[in-house]
């Protein structure tokens, strides 16, 4: 038991550091159009949630315009 308990105190961080540099490594790949992307949607969830929270009484005041010479969404 003691083994098992052994590999597991040092596997266990050892694999939490692999996924936490693989999850850095892969979000620093994001281009600026994809990281735009991302947060224009994030936004319009955002709005779309405070929308059904306050009964379609919300107003979005403050609109993302997107990066000159990409389409908007």
């Amino acid at each position: 038991m003691s083994k098992l308990w052994i590999a597991i105190t040092i596997l266990g961080p050892v694999l939490l550091g692999l996924v936490m540099l693989w999850s850095l490594l892969r979000n620093r790949a994001q281009s600026s159009a994809q990281k735009a992307r991302t947060e224009r949607a994030t936004h319009d969830l955002y709005v779309e949630e405070d929308r059904i929270a306050h009964k379609d009484k919300a107003v979005d005041t403050t609109p993302l315009d997107p990066p000159a010479g990409s389409p908007r969404a």
